[in-house]
């Protein structure tokens, strides 16, 4: 049996008033830093988007995935802190809406909400979720990860997997 729209719809919609109430609570477009390494992911996704490259005169520890959302963001809305900070704050936002489906599933929306609860009431959570640092697009892209895998398993088809 599918569920209606209306619950499908209601993670989503929690999800958005979440991201935008994070957006308008905490000044995310002139905070000064939220992190000790906001500065160098700014710098970083800076740099991409002026046309160096990483490895080479840009010393990046990390995966660039991140860096390179940053500097396409960069690109189509201009270099911020501030658009820096959204992807973080959508990234949050998807990572919080897939836990959900997740949980929901195996365990149904009690548990699921009480999942989305307890991450949220993680005091680091909300700051993490406004800053241009790698923690959250971290925890983003394992939860995505996972998910594709939950729902690749929960579909009984034969597909790729990568």
């Amino acid at each position: 049996m599918k569920p209606n729209l209306h619950a499908r719809l209601a993670p989503v919609a929690i999800a958005s008033l979440l991201a935008v109430a994070l957006a308008f609570h905490i000044d995310v477009a002139n905070a000064f830093a939220f992190g000790g390494d906001e500065g160098f992911e700014l710098l970083k996704a800076g740099m991409l988007h002026e046309g160096f490259a990483l490895y080479q005169p840009v010393w990046n520890a990390q995966p660039p995935l991140h860096s390179w959302i940053v500097a396409m963001v960069f690109r189509v809305f201009g270099p911020s802190a501030g658009m820096a900070r959204a992807v973080s704050i959508a990234m949050a936002t998807g990572l919080l809406l897939m836990l959900h489906d997740m949980v929901r599933k195996d365990a149904g929306r009690l548990s699921a909400a009480l999942s989305v609860l307890c991450l949220l009431a993680w005091p680091r959570f909300m700051v993490l979720s406004v800053s241009a640092m790698l923690e959250i697009p971290t925890m983003f892209m394992g939860v995505a990860t996972l998910w594709f895998l939950h729902r690749h398993f929960e579909s009984g088809k034969p597909s790729f997997v990568a």
